[in-house]
């Protein structure tokens, strides 16, 4: 019984071998300077753009809408309660600036492809 079973993952790793081998030698050169002017590639770019402003956009406006209902909490509750609602707003903050910060990042990678 092992021994059907090594030679069955033998086999299958000579052909997965074989068949890796076969692609890179049949693998054509594309060029690249074509690529960069095609309509896949300038639609690609357009598209994560729009996608990142309609992202920081809602994600802002939705943010902001939850620290206005945390703000409210806070001012309703007790003492030991409006400190963990300090930690709450904290977080929100933090996420308004991790969200700012990954808009501006991927806008700036972005701008490389242009």
């Amino acid at each position: 019984m092992k021994r059907n079973v090594k030679r069955i993952v033998k086999r299958t790793a000579v052909s997965i071998y074989s068949a890796v081998l076969f692609f890179m030698i049949n693998t054509k050169q594309i060029d690249a300077s074509s690529f960069a002017s095609s309509k896949l590639a300038t639609g690609t770019t357009k598209l994560i753009a729009d996608v990142t402003t309609w992202a920081m956009g809602t994600s802002i406006a939705a943010i902001i809408l939850i620290a206005i209902y945390f703000w409210l909490r806070k001012s309703g509750a007790n003492d030991q309660e409006q400190a963990r609602w300090d930690k709450a707003l904290k977080r929100i903050l933090i996420c308004v600036v991790g969200i700012g910060t990954t808009s501006a990042v991927i806008n700036l990678l972005l701008s490389y492809y242009k």
